[in-house]
This record gives C-alpha cells, sequence and structure tokens, in this order.
C-alpha cells in the first residue's frame, strides 16, 4: 500500500516518469489498486450532470451547487429567486466550481454553455450562521441597449447571509437582463434601504460599491420612466464612487463608474436645454477612456466608444456643429473593429443603429440623399441582430430610428412611397413601445407618426390624414409634459399647432384655427427669444400665419394688423441671422397680409405701425 501513495503522490506532483518507472517494479496487488481507483474515477465523471445547453439569445442564469450547502436549501432558494426576476431564464449548472474566486473556471463554463451569467460560490458558518460567499461571473461587459450602464463581468460579494444579499444580487442580475426584458427597478428600493440603514455587511468600500450599483439601477429605471430625480441621485452615487475608488488604485473601477456617470449626464443632457451636461458627459467618458484602453480593456474600450459616440451625436445635433458629428461617426467606427456581429452580436447591433442615427444627421445636412441611404442600411444591418423575439425594446428602437430616416428620405425625394413605408416603421416600433411598458419612447414614437401623417396629409386631399396626426400628437404630449421634458413638449405643440392649421385651413369656420393659434401661444412659453431665438422667430410668424387666415376668414382686419405686427418680428430676426431663404419667405406672407387688408377696404399701413403691439 505504501507502494501505490508513492506512486499516486509522483503522478499528483506531474513527475510522470518517475510513476511509470514505479508502476512497472510494482507487485500486482498496487497495480490491481490503481486499476480500481480509475475505474472509479471513470464511474465518478460518467454520474457527473452534463453541461446545460442554453439558447445565446436568451438571458440565462447558471446556479451552481454550493461547498458546504447541505440539503441544498441556499441553492434551492437562488434558483427560486432568480426564477421570479423578469426577462431572465434559470439553470442548473449541476456541479460545483472548486477553488476561491475562480472566475477563469466559472467563464470557461459560460462559454461552454451558452449562459449570460454563472452564480457559484460556498457556504460557511460563523458564529453557528451560515455565511454565503458569493461570485457572479458574466459574458459581459455587457451594452446591449442604447442607454444601458457598464456592468462589471466578474463580481465578489460580500460574505453574507443568503436573505441579506438576496435583493443586491437580484439588482446585479437584474441590470444585466434589461435588453430582454428585464426590470431592476423592483429592488431598488430594497437595496436603498438597506444602504440607507448602514446594518449588516455594508461598510467602507462595499458601501462605495453598493452605491454604485444603486446608481446603475437608478440609471437604468430613470432612462425607461424619464424622472429626473433618479438620474440626479445616480450622477451622485457615481461621483462618490469615484472619490472611494481613484483612479491611482482602482484603475478599472473608477473607469467603469466614470462611463456610467457619462451616460446619466447624458441621458440628462439630452432632456435639458443647453450643452453644459453633453459636454461633461463626453468629457467623463473621454476620462474613462485613459484606462479603458484597446490594449488593457478591448471590450470596455469598444463600449465605452459607443457612449462617447452618442454624447458627441446628441452634442453634436445640439450645437449644430458637423464636426461633433463626424467625431462621433470615428467613435462608432471605432467601435466597430472590437465589437464584432460573431463575438458580441447584441452590441455591434447597438454601435450599428448609432451609426445610422449619424448618418442620419450628417445627411440631414447634405445635398444629396448618400448618407440617408446609407444610415437605412445600417438600421437595417442592426435589425438583423436586434429581433423582436431576442431584444423587443432594442428592436423597436431601431425600427424608430429607421422611420425618421425614411421620413428624412420621403421628404427630400417627394416620394410619398417612402413617407408610408416610415409610418409602418413607426407603428411597428409602437407594438412594443406601449405607455406602460415605456411611456417615453411611447410618446417619442407618437411624436413621429404624427409628423409623418402631418406630411402625408399635406400631398393628399381631405382630412383623415391630419386628424390621425393631431391624434399622434395629443398622445405624445400626455407624457412629454412641459414638466418633465420641456424641448420635446415644446417641439410636439409646435407640430401639434401645424396640423390643426393645416385642418383649419381644409375645414370650414375657425374653431381650428382658433385651437393652432393657442398651441402657438403655448410653445412660446418655453421657446423664448432670450433662450432660443430663432426657434421664437419661426414660432412668431406660424402664429402670424394662422391670425392670417382667421383674419380673411372672418374678414376681420385686427388679426390681420396682428399678424404683420407678429411677422415683421420674426424677420427683423432672421435679417440679422443671414437666414435668406426665411427672409423671403416671411415677406411674402406679410405681403399676403396686405393684400387681405386691402381687400376688406382698409387702408395699407407701413411695416412698424404695430411693431411694439402683441407680445408674445
Amino acid at each position: 500500500m505504501n507502494h501505490l501513495t508513492i506512486i499516486l503522490a509522483d503522478m499528483a506532483n506531474g513527475k510522470w516518469s518517475d510513476a511509470w518507472i514505479k508502476l512497472l517494479d510494482a507487485p500486482w496487488l498496487v497495480l490491481l489498486g490503481i486499476c480500481a481507483l480509475m475505474v472509479m474515477m471513470l464511474i465518478w465523471r460518467k454520474k457527473e450532470k452534463p453541461l446545460p445547453n442554453c439558447d445565446a439569445s436568451q438571458c440565462t442564469v447558471l446556479v451552481a451547487r454550493l461547498e458546504g450547502d447541505e440539503g441544498e436549501a441556499t441553492h434551492k432558494a437562488i434558483q427560486e429567486s432568480a426564477l421570479a426576476l423578469q426577462g431572465i431564464r434559470v439553470a442548473d449548472l449541476g456541479r460545483r466550481i472548486a477553488g476561491k474566486k475562480d472566475h477563469a473556471q466559472a467563464y470557461a463554463l459560460l462559454r461552454a454553455t451558452g449562459a449570460k451569467m454563472l452564480l457559484w460560490g460556498e457556504l460557511v458558518r460563523e458564529g453557528g450562521k451560515p455565511i454565503a460567499r458569493l461570485h457572479l461571473t458574466t459574458t459581459g461587459p455587457f451594452l446591449q441597449g442604447d442607454r444601458h450602464p457598464l456592468q462589471e463581468d466578474r463580481v465578489d460579494f460580500p460574505p453574507a447571509p443568503w436573505d441579506e444579499l438576496r435583493q443586491v444580487v437580484n439588482l446585479m442580475i437584474g441590470l444585466q437582463a434589461v435588453p430582454f426584458g428585464g426590470k431592476p427597478d423592483a429592488f431598488v428600493p430594497s437595496v436603498r434601504e438597506r444602504l440607507a440603514s448602514g446594518n449588516g455587511v455594508w461598510s467602507g468600500t462595499d458601501r462605495a460599491w453598493l452605491g454604485a450599483l444603486l446608481a446603475d439601477g437608478l440609471l437604468m429605471t430613470a432612462a425607461e420612466s424619464g424622472a429626473e430625480p433618479p438620474l440626479l441621485e445616480a450622477v451622485q452615487g457615481y461621483q462618490q464612487g469615484l472619490e472611494v475608488f481613484p483612479r491611482e488604485t482602482h484603475a478599472m473601477a473608477w473607469a467603469r463608474m466614470g462611463h456610467n456617470l457619462g451616460l446619466a449626464l447624458l441621458i440628462l443632457g439630452e432632456r435639458e436645454n443647453g450643452v453644459s451636461r453633453l459636454e461633461a458627459s463626453v468629457e467623463a467618458m473621454r476620462a474613462a477612456l485613459g484606462e479603458f484602453t484597446r490594449e488593457r480593456a478591448p471590450l470596455q474600450w469598444a463600449v465605452t466608444h459607443l457612449s462617447l459616440g452618442i454624447a458627441l451625436w446628441r452634442l453634436g445635433e445640439r450645437k449644430g456643429e458637423p464636426q461633433h458629428l463626424e467625431e462621433a461617426l470615428d467613435a462608432l467606427n471605432g467601435t466597430l473593429t472590437e465589437l464584432t456581429r460573431e463575438e458580441t452580436p447584441l452590441s455591434w447591433a447597438a454601435a450599428q443603429s448609432n451609426l445610422g442615427n449619424v448618418l442620419q444627421s450628417l445627411g440631414e445636412r447634405a445635398s444629396d440623399t448618400r448618407q440617408l441611404l446609407l444610415a437605412v442600411e445600417a438600421y437595417h444591418a442592426a435589425l438583423e441582430e436586434r429581433t423582436r423575439e431576442r431584444v423587443p425594446l432594442q428592436w423597436a428602437t431601431t425600427q424608430n430610428n429607421l422611420g425618421n430616416t425614411l421620413f428624412r428620405l420621403g421628404e427630400r425625394e417627394g416620394n410619398p412611397e417612402r413617407l408610408q413605408e416610415a409610418a409602418n416603421a413607426f407603428r411597428e416600433a409602437g407594438l412594443e413601445f406601449t405607455r406602460e411598458r415605456a411611456p417615453l419612447d411611447w410618446a417619442m414614437t407618437q411624436g413621429n407618426l404624427g409628423n409623418v401623417l402631418l406630411r402625408l396629409g399635406d400631398r393628399e386631399n381631405g382630412t383623415e390624414r391630419l386628424q390621425e396626426a393631431v391624434a399622434a400628437y395629443r398622445n405624445a404630449l400626455q407624457e412629454w409634459t412641459r414638466e418633465r421634458m420641456p424641448l420635446q413638449w415644446a417641439g410636439t405643440r409646435n407640430n401639434l399647432a401645424n396640423a390643426l392649421l393645416r385642418l383649419g385651413e381644409r375645414e370650414t369656420g375657425t374653431e381650428r384655427l382658433q385651437e393652432a393659434l393657442s398651441a402657438f401661444q403655448e410653445v412660446l412659453q418655453e421657446l423664448t427669444f432670450e433662450r432660443a431665438p430663432l426657434q421664437w422667430a419661426q414660432t412668431i410668424n406660424n402664429l402670424g400665419l394662422v391670425l392670417t387666415r382667421i383674419g380673411a376668414r372672418t374678414r376681420d382686419p385686427d388679426p390681420l394688423w396682428r399678424a404683420i405686427s407678429l411677422e415683421e418680428r420674426a424677420l427683423e430676426v432672421f435679417r440679422m441671422a443671414g437666414a435668406a431663404a426665411h427672409v423671403e419667405k416671411i415677406t411674402y406672407n406679410i405681403q399676403l397680409a396686405r393684400a387681405a387688408i386691402e381687400e376688406l377696404g382698409n387702408k395699407p399701413v407701413p411695416d412698424t405701425r404695430f411693431s411694439q403691439k402683441t407680445r408674445y
């Protein structure tokens, strides 16, 4: 037996040549013992449960058996908890993972099974209580949606009883599952309460990490609901995390929080006037790229470039500067060199969709349709991976963006078929962007649908399309309130007023025209001269148009005088801005109002007579 022990020891230490020499000299009983051990090992491996085969298009969480979990009560509790999460599938790994913090082994199992996450660890007893030492390994970093915070791909939870970890683990898993329909917001209140209480295991750096995780949950909640307070709280959480995890000692954690801070600032900037938030977003993401280099962290580098591209696109749109749009194009093209369709299909699709957004913006500023057509190609490419079955909300986002580009092409080409394609794309997006599920996205899609219906109504006889446009705009305004989304509220109010003006021109009476007048006046509450002088001038010109129609229809000169007064003020602004096309158009509108006054038998007035009369 001593001979057998020596041979097995040589094998365990990798001394195979020594083991073979001793094996040849071993008596037959020793050989028999070795053969018996080998047979036992084969039988044990045969009994081991085969690895599950997971659908790579779904978000599956593997749950490993836990060392020290007698009766597997904690293992079952973890599975039951994960099963309650939306957008999640749960599979039993059927085996334990040996070794502490062995994320490499866990990652290999994820690659072999097609699952997205693996929860594993051990159960120990401290002071008579079962303490879970859990670890989460993911195939991340995920950025499968346009507004999804960058997550850690390996998490070591602090040792704690399962009951104390459950909500935190659920929030972490729920965040990873957002692109698949997950709802992490259900766990945000309980995690916030645990963090605020100061009790339990959460102290020091663990509390700071939990605060950053809570910020991720708040960011996703705000991105979906449109509420501003969670976004502001998320910004504060990331800023505190950046202080606790300094760049010098926690480079990767610091960069991840910097990226997510930039994302929160981006969403805030999209909803506010000005560019300060968007500029801060760009700055935060560029700082994160100082640590997320392509050599050190290629996937994090790629997803941060994706987010940077979105921020630069928004900044270029807001400032009207092609330079930022070109920078956004470069950032997104860089992303696609690392995020390949074969390795990260959904992240690749997100990059393609946003590439379409930038190409659309550039195409709107170009004289030809080449970039608009390239944008359509990019959206169609994204939809090959962003299917409705796999990622319904991202599919709807791309359908909406495709509709916007088809709308621009239809206007540019004068092609009603393109406009109808755009309307179909918006209606497709509305199948997933329901008011209950995604209220702000539903409002956006309704507003875009209204724009297409308005253009189709302009090209057709009758009022059916125009009435549908009015209904769509009014739907959008139910969620795009002035308090929540002031810029979108003003833009949609303006579009509603235009649709009412078109209806009023085709219908008898002045009811629709009066509604249009009120809508344009409401727009001026937000688009003031000080805040947006050109938009203010366009709106008072539109007011003048409505007043001209009312005056001509009622044969009342007073609205006509008011129309001239407003249009002269708009004319002055556009002259100072050097907008020749607007100057020509408004000059023509003033001539129409003067002709209507003369037709009523009134003497024309000089240009300045009513320049100070009615202020809006």
